[in-house]
């Protein structure tokens, strides 16, 4: 199958909204507050991320902090919306490739998410968020908004490979898709047993994503 040409992509960090303005150094500011929470979350779990903690991780006083994020709550949240428009932006430019047709840019996307799978960032941050999703209903409602925003790539590109598909087949389809990739993370993510696998693994993911979405769609996929 065709695949996209040119280096791979990768998913940044953090990608922060384009300034809507006020100063450039607060936008700076911003951004060293949500890569230090992010690196506590990464490192220590959400137990550790609170507005202290964060203030002491860059050496700010918690005043200039709270300015920004006056609660740990807009910074979760802000935290949460910089990781997932890193996803948006690698997913936006596959799907831009006009070059390749859209069955190839539905595999590239999910080439993507399972070759992102395999870092420790991704392996140690999600499974710590599911965890938290079960205890606390303000996770759960921030997890399920990044899992709408990384599906809604998914689901655009099953919708153009298969246009005639029905909306619940192509919604149910990307639920099976995205709930099997982030599954892998357990088995063959970072330091996982299979996780030397992970690229044979995703070759047999990505067949079995393919009949799926054949099997769900109305007509033979777009050309």
């Amino acid at each position: 199958m065709t695949r996209r040409s040119g280096p791979p992509l990768h998913v940044a960090q953090l990608t922060l909204p384009d300034r809507m303005g006020g100063y450039a150094k607060g936008d700076r500011t911003r951004r060293v507050i949500l890569q230090a929470a992010h690196d506590l979350l990464l490192e220590h779990g959400y137990a550790a991320l609170t507005l202290r903690g964060v203030a002491t991780a860059c050496n700010l006083r918690m005043g200039n902090l709270t300015y920004h994020f006056p609660s740990r709550e807009s910074l979760v949240s802000a935290l949460f919306d910089a990781i997932i428009r890193g996803y948006e932006d690698a997913f936006a430019e596959i799907m831009a490739d006009q070059k390749l047709p859209p069955v190839a840019r539905l595999m590239d996307v999910c080439r993507l998410i399972m070759d992102d799978i395999g870092t420790r960032r991704t392996t140690r941050l999600f499974p710590e968020l599911w965890a938290l999703s079960n205890h606390d209903p303000f996770v759960a409602d921030r997890m399920y908004e990044m899992y709408d925003r990384a599906r809604a790539a998914i689901v655009s590109a099953v919708r153009c490979a298969y246009p005639a598909a029905h909306e619940r087949s192509v919604d149910l389809t990307s639920i099976f898709i995205t709930s099997a990739m982030e599954g892998m993370s357990i088995f063959a993510g970072y330091g996982k047993p299979y996780q030397d696998d992970r690229a044979e693994i995703a070759e047999i993911a990505l067949d079995a994503f393919l009949h799926a979405s054949q099997a769900h769609a109305d007509e033979s996929p777009a050309r």
